[in-house]
Parts: C-alpha cells; structure tokens; sequence
C-alpha cells in the first residue's frame, strides 16, 4: 500500500525527469541548429537558403533535407549517426579556419619582418647621408625636412 506522500513524490520526480529529457532535447535540438550554421558558413551575396543548407549537408555527409530540418528543429529524436556526422563536421570546420587564421598570421608577421626590415635599409641609409653630408646640397632631417640654410641654389 502505497500512502499518498510517496505517491506524490513519485509524479514529482517523473515530472522533474520528464522536464529535464524535454530542456535536454531542446539543448541538442538548438546545439544542431547552431552546428549546421557553423558547417555552412557566411552566407555568400548570391547564397540562397537551401544552397547555404545544402553546403551544410555535403560537408556534414547528410541529406539537404535533415540539414533543414536540423535547422528548424524539427527534428525531435536525432539518430547517433546523424549527430556524429554533424559533430565530426564541425570539428573539420574549426581545424580548417584555425589553419586560414595561422597562415594569415603567419603572412602577417611576414610582413611585418619585411618591413622593419626595409625602415632599419633606409635608417641606415639615411645615416649614410647624413654622414657624407659636404655641404654639397641640402641637408635633409631624419624627418625629412629640408634645411633651408644648407640649400646651395641659386637664390630668388
């Protein structure tokens, strides 16, 4: 004989599970939404919905038609198969613009050494004509003004 307290205890922690599986699914379900989003990039100017979902699909290796409704959430109990695809996508998603992210840095500071390079050429030069400065013509600052009073010209 069941009293009524653990009767009452029992339907709470059914409804407490039951809520939990519900805010779980609707995690996995937005989770999904969000991974297809990731899979299929920026849209482009002339990308189309189905054209950006159908990217999300060849590249997570499911159906154009899982992909949409993946992303509208329609879907209310994923196979494991679908979601692993889903998964190892968006890992190959974020290998791949992690690589493009150290390759641009990389020609950045690339860039960078090329030009401190060439500053530390032209220092060096202009300290040469600094130095070998006769009085020949006009002297020029390292701000590369020139002063008037070593200018040898003609005068107007």
């Amino acid at each position: 004989m069941v009293n009524n307290s653990e009767q009452n205890a029992k339907e709470s922690i059914e409804k407490l599970n039951s809520s939990v599986e519900g805010n779980t699914m609707q995690c996995v379900k937005a989770g999904l939404r969000v991974a297809i989003i990731e899979i299929a990039g920026e849209r482009g100017a002339f990308d189309t919905r189905q054209s950006w979902l159908a990217r999300a699909a060849r590249r997570a290796g499911i159906s154009v038609s899982m992909a949409t409704r993946l992303f509208h959430e329609y879907v209310d109990d994923p196979k494991t198969s679908i979601v692993e695809r889903v998964r190892s996508a968006v890992v190959r998603s974020n290998a791949a613009i992690d690589a493009a992210n150290r390759s641009q840095e990389n020609m950045a500071k690339n860039e960078l050494n090329i030009l401190k390079e060439r500053i530390e050429y032209l220092e060096r030069r202009l300290a040469s004509l600094d130095t070998n400065n006769d009085g020949a013509g006009p002297h020029i600052d390292r701000d590369g003004d020139m002063d008037a009073s070593d200018h040898s010209g003609p005068v107007d």
